[in-house]
């Protein structure tokens, strides 16, 4: 197993550079799944799966919105109460998108984690990685690990919540520090599919990622890109688990050709 102090040797000049490197993982993902089509058959289920948990979520998303219309709308009248059924659509808009998010990751952890760690561990075969360095993650820690992140989740999000309650700068600061940890969530998920498979427990993949938070914050950045993208995100987000996998290793192995041209 690697260890996390030796991973400094490589990093693209500049954070945002980094940042951008991490963004791309999903495009490079699809990249090396076009080189390699068999690895397609592992993300089958993760997205019929995701299929279900968008359905689910929007069809979540569309009872509040008709609650809102049918329900609270008729009880405001006046200037005033117009002002306040604004304020209050723009609450329950944040309320429902953050429940949205950790639905979908809540769903994302019990259900599909078990099918990207193989996704990863497969993507790790092709490129040419001994199997003896691979580890088989039992799955009840798998969703265990990934569950944990879902509360944390929640925890940020209803704390943030409150922020939108204080007049003209509450929203300012609260929906960039939302955005800030949501990205940051995503990609300790994302990018713990490929540092699981290689034998890092929870604490270990914590101290990966805090090292290399500028390309963490990319891939989570566009994994939440795809999950805003109904139907069509979830077919991509195997890239990104991928493109996850190649990020490990411009981290961990500079000086190895990705992705493998000859194999």
């Amino acid at each position: 197993m690697p260890q996390v102090a030796s991973n400094k040797i490589t990093r693209p000049a500049g954070k945002i550079a980094r940042f951008f490197q991490g963004l791309s993982a999903p495009l490079r993902g699809f990249g090396l799944l076009s080189r390699f089509p068999l690895l397609w058959r592992y993300a089958f289920w993760p997205f019929v799966l995701n299929i279900f948990i968008t359905a689910l979520v929007l069809a979540m998303m569309f009872a509040s919105a008709s609650y809102f219309v049918y329900h609270i709308h008729p009880r405001f009248a006046g200037i005033w109460g117009r002002t306040l059924e604004v304020l209050s659509a723009i609450g329950l808009l944040i309320l429902v998108v953050g429940m949205a998010l950790v639905s979908w990751l809540a769903l994302q952890a019990v259900l599909c984690s078990y099918f990207y760690e193989r996704l990863a561990k497969a993507t790790e075969l092709k490129l040419g990685t001994p199997a003896h360095e691979l580890i088989e993650v039992p799955l009840w820690a798998s969703i265990r690990d990934s569950l944990r992140d879902v509360l944390g989740l929640i925890v940020i999000n209803v704390g943030l919540l409150f922020l939108h309650f204080i007049p003209f700068v509450g929203s300012v600061v609260a929906l960039p520090l939302s955005v800030y940890f949501n990205c940051l969530i995503f990609g300790r998920d994302f990018f713990g599919f490929v540092l699981v498979v290689h034998g890092m427990r929870r604490a270990q993949r914590m101290v990966f990622t805090r090292e290399y938070r500028a390309q963490t914050m990319g891939i989570g950045a566009s994994v939440l890109l795809l999950a805003l993208i109904p139907f069509v995100g979830p077919l991509l987000l195997p890239c990104a688990v991928c493109g996850a996998v190649l990020q490990y290793h411009d981290i961990t192995d500079p000086l190895r050709d990705r992705p493998l041209a000859t194999r």
